[in-house]
Protein backbone atom coordinates (compact mmCIF):
# COMPACT_ATOMS: atom_id res chain seq x y z
CA UNK A 1 0.00 0.00 0.00
CA UNK A 2 1.34 3.80 -0.94
CA UNK A 3 1.13 5.73 2.24
CA UNK A 4 3.11 8.76 1.00
CA UNK A 5 4.36 10.13 -2.40
CA UNK A 6 5.15 13.69 -4.18
CA UNK A 7 3.91 15.16 -7.03
CA UNK A 8 6.54 13.60 -9.35
CA UNK A 9 5.04 10.40 -8.70
CA UNK A 10 1.50 10.71 -9.66
CA UNK A 11 3.51 11.63 -13.17
CA UNK A 12 5.78 9.34 -13.65
CA UNK A 13 2.96 6.67 -13.70
CA UNK A 14 0.72 9.17 -15.66
CA UNK A 15 -2.20 8.89 -12.12
CA UNK A 16 -3.25 12.38 -11.88
CA UNK A 17 -5.96 10.82 -9.02
CA UNK A 18 -3.36 9.20 -7.20
CA UNK A 19 -4.49 8.61 -3.11
CA UNK A 20 -2.95 7.33 -0.61
CA UNK A 21 -3.62 3.53 0.08
CA UNK A 22 -3.73 2.74 -3.30
CA UNK A 23 -1.72 -1.08 -3.65
CA UNK A 24 0.81 -0.39 -5.16
CA UNK A 25 0.38 -3.47 -7.82
CA UNK A 26 -2.65 -1.13 -9.01
CA UNK A 27 0.18 1.29 -9.88
CA UNK A 28 2.38 -0.91 -11.47
CA UNK A 29 -0.83 -2.71 -13.31
CA UNK A 30 -1.45 0.99 -14.82
CA UNK A 31 1.82 1.81 -15.62
CA UNK A 32 2.01 -1.91 -17.29
CA UNK A 33 -1.37 -1.32 -19.41
CA UNK A 34 0.14 1.75 -20.42
CA UNK A 35 3.71 0.87 -21.15
CA UNK A 36 4.23 1.66 -25.22
CA UNK A 37 8.07 1.74 -24.48
CA UNK A 38 9.92 -1.42 -25.85
CA UNK A 39 12.90 -0.56 -23.97
CA UNK A 40 11.62 -0.27 -20.56
CA UNK A 41 9.28 -3.15 -19.96
CA UNK A 42 8.89 -4.06 -16.42
CA UNK A 43 12.33 -5.16 -15.37
CA UNK A 44 12.35 -2.39 -12.76
CA UNK A 45 9.66 -4.29 -11.11
CA UNK A 46 11.49 -7.60 -10.74
CA UNK A 47 14.52 -5.51 -9.58
CA UNK A 48 12.56 -3.21 -6.97
CA UNK A 49 10.71 -7.26 -5.59
CA UNK A 50 14.40 -8.49 -5.47
CA UNK A 51 15.39 -5.43 -3.24
CA UNK A 52 12.25 -5.39 -0.89
CA UNK A 53 12.26 -9.40 -0.60
CA UNK A 54 16.44 -8.63 1.07
CA UNK A 55 14.76 -6.00 3.05
CA UNK A 56 12.26 -8.04 4.59
CA UNK A 57 15.03 -10.45 5.52
CA UNK A 58 16.45 -7.44 7.27
CA UNK A 59 19.65 -7.78 4.84
CA UNK A 60 21.31 -5.17 2.61
CA UNK A 61 19.03 -4.95 -0.57
CA UNK A 62 21.22 -5.24 -3.98
CA UNK A 63 22.47 -2.36 -5.54
CA UNK A 64 21.16 -3.47 -9.10
CA UNK A 65 18.64 -0.96 -10.48
CA UNK A 66 16.68 -1.10 -13.42
CA UNK A 67 15.49 1.84 -15.23
CA UNK A 68 11.78 2.87 -16.37
CA UNK A 69 10.71 5.56 -17.95
CA UNK A 70 7.81 7.85 -17.02
CA UNK A 71 4.26 7.48 -18.36
CA UNK A 72 4.22 9.61 -21.14
CA UNK A 73 7.20 11.25 -20.87
CA UNK A 74 11.30 10.78 -21.57
CA UNK A 75 12.45 11.25 -17.75
CA UNK A 76 14.35 7.57 -16.64
CA UNK A 77 13.76 6.58 -13.10
CA UNK A 78 15.62 3.77 -11.00
CA UNK A 79 13.19 2.85 -7.82
CA UNK A 80 15.69 1.96 -5.04
CA UNK A 81 14.44 0.40 -1.37
CA UNK A 82 16.27 3.49 1.35
CA UNK A 83 14.82 2.11 4.34
CA UNK A 84 13.03 -0.78 5.77
CA UNK A 85 11.08 -0.52 9.32
CA UNK A 86 8.40 -2.53 11.12
CA UNK A 87 5.33 -0.62 12.06
CA UNK A 88 3.43 -1.51 15.35
CA UNK A 89 5.15 -5.09 15.64
CA UNK A 90 2.40 -5.32 13.14
CA UNK A 91 3.67 -4.75 9.31
CA UNK A 92 7.01 -3.71 7.38
CA UNK A 93 7.41 -0.21 5.62
CA UNK A 94 9.32 -0.02 2.89
CA UNK A 95 10.49 3.38 1.45
CA UNK A 96 11.05 3.25 -1.90
CA UNK A 97 12.17 6.66 -3.97
CA UNK A 98 12.67 6.42 -7.50
CA UNK A 99 15.82 8.31 -8.18
CA UNK A 100 15.67 9.94 -11.78
CA UNK A 101 18.58 9.59 -14.21
CA UNK A 102 19.97 11.03 -17.56
CA UNK A 103 20.41 8.47 -20.02
CA UNK A 104 21.94 8.63 -23.04
CA UNK A 105 19.93 6.70 -25.78
CA UNK A 106 22.45 6.39 -28.48
CA UNK A 107 25.30 4.63 -26.27
CA UNK A 108 22.67 2.91 -23.95
CA UNK A 109 24.18 4.19 -20.77
CA UNK A 110 23.35 6.36 -17.97
CA UNK A 111 25.13 9.83 -17.58
CA UNK A 112 27.15 10.48 -14.15
CA UNK A 113 29.39 13.19 -13.00
CA UNK A 114 33.29 12.26 -12.61
CA UNK A 115 34.21 14.87 -10.23
CA UNK A 116 37.68 16.58 -10.83
CA UNK A 117 40.68 15.85 -9.10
Amino acid sequence: MVSAFDKECAGLFNAPDLERGVKFETLVKVWAENDDKEDSKSKWVESLCRQVIEGARWRFPPIVWELMKEMGGDTWYAPVLARVSRVANQHMQFDVYFFKFQVDEEKHCVKVGIPEA
